[in-house]
């Protein structure tokens, strides 16, 4: 499943490519011109290589947790990197929780500052995303997670966000606060706060699918009114609204 990372309006020039990798889930391109973009929180983190009052910035970038018109929209140029949920750059690994809703600036990493004089002078997708290939191994993207922080991330994943922290610590053989404890200090985030976005994802999903009669009783949300509060919570917009516009909205 494709995470859904931002809600796009019409006229938005975006590019992505899916990887089949452990560590990288997609790279992407956009340029917002006039329109606006959303961010839709994703639990992931995100390395954007940007340009940005007429400079060159590399930004590590945390989830936020509900939606929020996306920095992207000032920029330049953006071409991004999203990890795959759990994965975090070494150079931040002690400050996740500064990360939730915000955004450290590195450019002054030689390694980052190398990459983004080469990917100013790349013009096209396709050229980018071979050039961010060639040194994903040297970053220190770690091909390893936090065993427990991990495994709590997917079991959350696999119930579409809807099995409880209670839940799932009783499996562990820990206590909730002990797992939520390391949860917060790897994620950055709690382990309920972190289900809630991906059941908003799921739910995406299943609007995206025109499924979303079957939302309420398998997400647990308690009625129509919950889900729909949720929903724009996470978005910006009601499921009606983007159903009814899907001419004028995409979420990617």
């Amino acid at each position: 499943m494709s995470i859904k990372t931002f809600l796009l309006e019409k006229g938005v020039n975006y590019q992505e490519i899916l990887l089949q990798d452990e560590v990288v889930h997609k790279m992407y391109m956009i340029d917002s011109g006039t329109s606006t973009v959303t961010s839709v929180p994703d639990g992931c983190i995100d390395l954007e290589f940007v340009r940005e009052d007429g400079k060159d910035r590399v930004y590590i970038c945390g989830s936020f947790t509900s939606g929020t018109v996306s920095p992207v929209n000032r920029y330049e140029s953006c071409f991004g990197i999203k990890l795959n949920p759990g994965f975090i750059p070494e150079i931040v690994q002690d400050q996740t929780e500064g990360l939730v809703d915000n955004r450290i600036e590195v450019g002054e990493d030689p390694l980052f500052r190398e990459l983004m004089l080469r990917l100013s002078e790349t013009g096209d997708f396709a050229g980018k995303v071979h050039l961010v290939r060639q040194y994903l191994g040297v970053w220190g993207l770690s091909s390893t997670r936090n065993h427990m922080a991990g495994y709590a991330m997917d079991k959350i994943r696999e119930s579409s966000g809807y099995l409880s922290v209670a839940e799932l610590t009783d499996t562990m053989g820990y206590s909730q606060k002990y797992v939520d404890r390391v949860f917060r200090a790897v994620i950055g985030m709690s382990m309920k706060r972190y289900a809630m976005i991906v059941r908003a994802q799921e739910a995406i999903d299943r609007v995206m699918e025109g499924r979303e009669d079957d939302v309420y009783d398998t997400l647990g949300y308690y009625d129509q009114a919950h889900f729909i509060r949720e929903f724009k919570k996470h978005t910006l917009i009601t499921p009606h609204k983007l159903v009814k516009n899907l001419e004028y909205y995409s979420i990617v």
